[in-house]
């Protein structure tokens, strides 16, 4: 039944974030947190393809896949306001398309073979002051993100906000301790 099917997803969901939650706050590094969070997030919301891009000044460059060839790390950048991806970084709002090609905001990537791609749900990494990143869901099917997919997703991006701000403030310690030393 719809109900059963329900409950057993929110339990699977539930069990996700925990998982998350717990990485979010281990001694991994954040490339491996985000890489965690890629797969986890793929596979709870049965998509081809997730992908987190952290900024780095007007742009954002990817920093985790999962879909995608993993040489593209550090290698794909989108600038701020460019694309779908670009303007949720701009904006701090998600976008849900379910045809994102068609989209006039849309970026084809060649090297990405996006082409199969075609349901897309970008969403912003940040707080009211800034964003951090984005947060990308690409389905080879036609589809719309249901509410309750984009709630959890927007929990992930809290969580991603957090091991970015916990990780930084970590590094700041270090580096205030070596100065010191």
């Amino acid at each position: 039944s719809n109900a059963m099917q329900r409950a057993n997803r929110e339990h699977l969901e539930i069990i996700s974030l925990e998982e998350i939650s717990m990485l979010v706050s281990s001694d991994f590094d954040l490339p491996e947190v985000l890489q965690h969070v890629t797969a986890k997030v793929a596979t709870q919301l049965k998509v081809s393809v997730c992908n987190i891009y952290l900024r780095e000044g007007d742009e954002v460059v990817l920093a985790a896949t999962h879909g995608f060839d993993p040489a593209f790390i550090g290698k794909i950048r989108i600038k701020i306001g460019d694309g779908i991806t670009g303007s949720v970084a701009r904006d701090g709002q998600y976008i849900s398309l379910s045809r994102a090609s068609q989209d006039p905001r849309y970026r084809y990537f060649p090297e990405l073979q996006e082409e199969k791609y075609n349901s897309m749900l970008s969403f912003p990494i940040g707080d009211k002051k800034e964003v951090y990143g984005v947060i990308n869901l690409n389905t080879t099917s036609i589809r719309s993100f249901h509410e309750d997919e984009i709630y959890f997703v927007s929990i992930i991006a809290n969580l991603i906000l957090t091991a970015i701000k916990l990780r930084q403030q970590v590094a700041s310690s270090r580096k205030a301790a070596e100065a010191s030393a």
